[in-house]
């Protein structure tokens, strides 16, 4: 479903951020390098507008800080490159991202490991 029609995912996913962000962490922890995988492409897919918006909504900020930071500590080069992706819209397209200065120094140092 997430490939055939992104705008339906969207919603989908709108609506699971809700009360799910702890399902997604707990994917991740459980499930190792596959779970990681899994919770960012699902979260790429949808990663647009509205979903933006509620993933970076103040409530969400412990919850969100510990998936984030959790993929990004990942093992995976495709979770730490594609956690940036989210990063990035994130700084871009959130309005009142509270992490900016995080979020911005994750980058940088994902940027020097890419780029030594």
């Amino acid at each position: 479903m997430a490939c055939d029609s992104r705008g339906t995912w969207s919603s989908i996913l709108l609506d699971f951020l809700k009360e799910g962000m702890s399902q997604l962490l707990h994917a991740s922890t459980r499930l190792g390098d596959e779970g990681q995988r899994l919770v960012v492409e699902l979260l790429l897919r949808g990663f647009e507008g509205p979903v933006v918006q509620r993933f970076a909504l103040p409530e969400l900020v412990t919850e969100r800080k510990r998936l984030l930071n959790e993929l990004f500590m990942s093992s995976d080069g495709f979770v730490r490159v594609t956690v940036g992706i989210l990063l990035a819209a994130l700084l871009t397209d959130a309005e009142d991202y509270g992490e900016a200065s995080q979020a911005e120094a994750g980058l940088a140092a994902l940027r020097q490991e890419l780029f030594r």
